[in-house]
């Protein structure tokens, strides 16, 4: 009989991630260059790091290499095109485009408010690129293998701090996840780190007497990365601070309310340098809050709406499993119900029990404080007051956030451990047919 192995037992660490690394580095090959949602945005704000502009000017806009204008056009007429597909040919001519060194003021006020050092490790590799004079083809790959290999060593280093429970396996395992840390995104840095935060936040509230002074500062700079990319994240600090209170390190407080000040200057700089108000067919953000302020009624349908509306929800949950490519490659429908349903067992069965009323309460309140905030600015930035239904949610929002609270409400199991090992096989194959047959094999 086989032994399966647990939370005591490295070998199942190793083993995930080594089947994990695997299956990245697969879908990474797979996929063509800027497939992933914004992702050529993100690449853009990756270079201008690496030529040394840490900050954009106040339009948001950065200076860019011309060729990779052109290297750009071989590829952004892939999405929702299904008749588009890679090939050796096209690859070719990619390959022959190299950086020109001369460059030109483009627009990337999408990325202006996210904090740049989440692009760190993609700027590496463009610098290692650029620097030896490689192709822009070769440069995207060194970008993207620099920022696979530091979303592992994240993953490591959560995984050293506490160990991942099965749940939080799952949640690395889901397609969606799986094809984020295969790209230059910073989606897959941030589902990474968020990982790094859950252990340490877990580490700190209920291994009080382990949590360090070195802890705290690392948890702070990761919660500090995570919410000057992902705002919504920002409720999470309510478990900073009972981390602080759990552990009684004398200077965590201060510290972390340091580190609160830094995010809402960064938060505050970026709204007054780069855009000062969002505009949406001559509605700016300003507008909207007056608006709902003065019609609170309309406030609360539009949220009922949302959240009943069958169509919506379901389209969330697709998301969050994986709809792939540039949001235009989803799974076969059995293929959710699949995973939904390991997902299920998994949870269930691996349920932590309440230690602390207390802290499951303030545990919840973070975690619907969180799924509020993303709704609400998606509500104040992306929906027209003429619509009843709140637009531009997307389920990959939600993974960062249930990565985190996987360590509060799994614990060690065995069975869920087969599970995780099932769950990672199938959403490799179904994560590498998918990309296979939108991009290269066809539909």
């Amino acid at each position: 009989m086989i032994k399966i192995p647990n939370l005591e037992n490295n070998s199942f660490n190793r083993l995930f991630l080594f089947i994990f690394t695997l299956v990245v580095l697969v879908v990474s090959m797979l996929t063509p260059p800027f497939q992933s949602p914004d992702e050529m945005a993100h690449f853009k704000r990756a270079y201008t790091l690496s030529q040394g502009q840490f900050f954009l000017d106040k339009r948001g806009d950065g200076l860019v290499d011309k060729s990779l204008i052109d290297f750009e056009k071989n590829y952004n007429t892939f999405p929702f095109h299904y008749d588009q597909k890679n090939s050796f040919s096209l690859e070719a001519k990619s390959r022959a485009i190299h950086w020109s060194y001369e460059q030109i003021n483009i627009s990337l006020v999408n990325t202006a408010v996210y904090f740049p050092i989440a692009y760190i490790p993609q700027a590496i590799g463009i610098k290692i690129g650029t620097l030896f004079d490689l192709s822009i083809f070769e440069t995207y790959k060194i970008a993207k293998f620099s920022s696979i290999v530091l979303c592992l060593l994240f993953i490591y280093l959560a995984n050293k701090t506490f160990p991942i429970t099965p749940l939080g396996y799952f949640f690395l395992s889901l397609p969606m996840a799986i094809f984020q840390i295969s790209s230059t995104s910073t989606d897959g840095i941030l589902f990474s780190l968020s990982m790094l935060c859950g252990a340490l936040l877990y580490k700190g509230i209920y291994k009080g007497s382990d949590f360090n002074i070195k802890d705290l500062f690392i948890l702070c700079g990761v919660f500090f990365i995570l919410s000057t990319n992902k705002m919504n994240i920002l409720p999470i600090f309510i478990l900073l601070v009972l981390a602080c209170n759990m552990s009684k390190i004398r200077c965590g407080y201060r510290f972390s309310f340091i580190t609160l000040m830094l995010i809402f200057s960064w938060i505050l700089f970026s709204y007054i340098h780069f855009s000062g108000d969002f505009n949406q067919g001559g509605v700016t953000v300003s507008d909207k809050i007056k608006f709902y302020l003065e019609n609170p009624t309309q406030f609360l349908i539009i949220f009922y709406n949302t959240f009943t509306s069958i169509e919506s929800i379901e389209g969330y949950i697709k998301q969050f499993i994986g709809v792939l490519g540039w949001l235009d490659t989803p799974l076969n429908y059995n293929k959710y119900i699949f995973i939904t349903i390991i997902g299920m067992l998994i949870f269930f069965s691996g349920l932590k029990k309440i230690s602390s009323f207390k802290i499951f309460c303030i545990n919840l309140f973070a975690f619907f404080s969180v799924v509020f905030i993303t709704f609400l600015l998606l509500l104040l930035t992306w929906t027209p007051l003429t619509e009843n239904i709140i637009h531009g949610i997307q389920g990959r929002y939600f993974i960062p956030l249930v990565i985190i609270f996987s360590y509060f409400i799994s614990r060690d199991n065995n069975f869920n451990y087969t599970l995780v090992l099932v769950m990672l096989f199938t959403s490799s194959l179904f994560s590498i047919s998918a990309i296979s047959y939108r991009y290269i094999l066809g539909l």
